[in-house]
């Protein structure tokens, strides 16, 4: 039997209901039991004996071509799939302790074209869109499409084939199933192309599907952070994108692909400081987006997953020092693969929890001293509070401070505003109510910086506001009084004796 040197699959797609009807008990997959949809096993993932029906995988003649489309089958016209002995030389399938081969029959027989499916029920703690299974695969010949519940799996078939040494091995392939997922039962449907004289409907020797699970709810986590997470107009941060193996048992994973876009106005700031992904980079100084493609994610030792990181230096530019407010920016990498709008994969999947990492950027502070002082005679103002107002351009922004007044009538304090602040202004606000007898005197802005220049990080500018509490005017009732009765007493008696001495 002739075998193709190297085989590659490429997923083709169609709509297609799960049967209803099935004689054996379906598994429950969760996140933690990815290698129950390996072949070959029983629920407990023992290997099931050769030639022995396998419990969970079927198998059906696609009886045509159709690649496209998933013919519809009924439920009679699926059987059992057997578990046979795997082929030895000159075309040799490799074997794991966890997995066994499926054909047609023990003869290891294939239809030019077979379908082989594994059902099973979603456990009811896992939202389907959080679920995925990342499954490494052997084919004898090739895989040709995917089909989940009827949704196109495009691009999740990567690898598979032979070596091209003498003898040869099979060369695994790896696929992702990340969409598509629905709550109680699915199903996975793969199709198989025999190269070896089979027809639609007389399957010949040899044929054969080795399907492991990998991972279950992605094989890889992304997360990220920024060090230091706040920054000055003109400074620089390290981005540390860093991918997490949960795959179980760790198996290494390829085709580790992000894209990180940097919101505004971070940049990127030189090459790489370090690059365990391998892979290609993408992203020069200046730009605002960074992406890595065809990295490799280690498997993990002793119980702890493997990881694998990305740092780069980002820039907020000096240039941009009107957006640096004190409030942070957040980026998020979406998983997902690139098709479907996503923004990190691997070929075994990809845990949807997306990574977000926030940077602050912060102005370098200045200092103004406000003396605020009253002249009120010998009236004590003291433990009252007088509240005022600082106003600044280069940002325009206004500031609010007090004082609480002490001995001498007079209070400074310290009101911190951004480095480049120039032209501050001080106003005074609303006032203690003046004792009995005194009034404020009219007050406007009494401060101005000494000099219009900017002020300086780290400076400390005096300035203050001055005060005057006065005597208020006496006021005369309406309707008079006393004096005024008096007062008027005597002129009338003046006008009388006035008027006598005229005569």
């Amino acid at each position: 039997m002739q075998k193709l040197a190297a085989v590659t699959g490429a997923l083709m797609v169609a709509a297609w209901l799960p049967s209803t009807a099935l004689a054996q008990a379906l598994p429950t997959l969760s996140c933690s039991t990815p290698n129950r949809i390996n072949t070959g096993t029983d629920a407990a993932g023992t290997l099931v004996g050769y030639n022995q029906a396998d419990p969970y995988w079927q198998y059906t003649p696609v009886g045509s071509d159709e690649a496209n489309t998933l013919v519809a089958k009924s439920a009679a016209d699926w059987h059992p799939a057997t578990v046979v002995v795997p082929s030895g030389a000159p075309w040799i399938w490799q074997t794991y302790p966890n997995a066994n081969w499926i054909a047609v029959n023990s003869n290891r027989e294939g239809y030019s074209r077979t379908y082989y499916r594994y059902r099973f029920n979603l456990d009811p703690a896992v939202a389907p869109a959080d679920f995925g299974l990342g499954v490494h695969f052997h084919v004898d010949d090739l895989v040709l499409a995917v089909f989940v519940n009827g949704v196109k799996q495009d691009g999740a078939v990567i690898g598979g084939g032979w070596t091209t040494s003498d003898p040869h091995y099979t060369i695994p392939g790896e696929f992702s199933l990340s969409s598509g997922w629905q709550a109680g039962t699915n199903e996975i449907v793969v199709l198989v192309q025999n190269f070896s004289g089979a027809t639609w409907t007389t399957p010949t020797p040899i044929g054969g599907l080795l399907v492991r699970g990998v991972s279950a709810c992605g094989g890889g986590q992304i997360t990220k952070q920024f060090a230091p997470n706040a920054v000055q107009p003109g400074g620089t941060s390290n981005l540390m994108v860093t991918v997490t193996n949960r795959t179980d048992p760790q198996v290494a994973v390829s085709d580790v692909r992000f894209t990180d876009v940097l919101p505004a106005p971070l940049v990127l700031d030189g090459a790489p400081l370090s690059n365990t992904c391998g892979g290609t980079i993408t992203g020069a100084s200046g730009d605002g987006t960074l992406a890595l493609a065809g990295g490799t994610l280690p498997a993990g030792t002793g119980g702890t997953p493997g990881t694998c990181a990305v740092t780069v230096p980002v820039r907020w530019p000096a240039s941009a020092s009107a957006q640096c407010t004190g409030a942070a920016i957040t980026n998020t990498i979406t998983p997902g693969r690139a098709a479907a709008g996503g923004q990190f994969s691997t070929a075994a999947g990809q845990v949807s929890a997306p990574a977000s990492a926030s940077l602050a950027c912060t102005l370098p502070m200045a200092s103004l001293q406000v003396t605020v002082s009253v002249a009120a005679g010998s009236v004590d103002l003291s433990g009252e509070r007088v509240p005022f107002t600082a106003t600044c351009q280069n940002p325009s922004q206004s500031y609010s401070g007090s004082v609480v007044l002490g001995a001498g009538n007079t209070a400074s304090t310290a009101l911190a505003v951004p480095a480049g602040s120039s032209n501050c202004t001080l106003a005074i606000g609303a006032l203690p109510t003046a004792p009995p007898g005194f009034q404020w005197a009219a007050a406007g802005p009494a401060y101005a910086q000494p000099n219009p220049a900017a002020v300086a990080a780290g400076a400390t500018v005096p300035g203050g506001i001055a005060l005057a509490l006065l005597a208020a005017p006496v006021a005369v009732p309406v309707g008079g009084g006393p004096a005024f009765w008096l007062t008027l007493t005597l002129l009338l008696g003046l006008g009388v004796w006035a008027l006598r001495r005229w005569r």
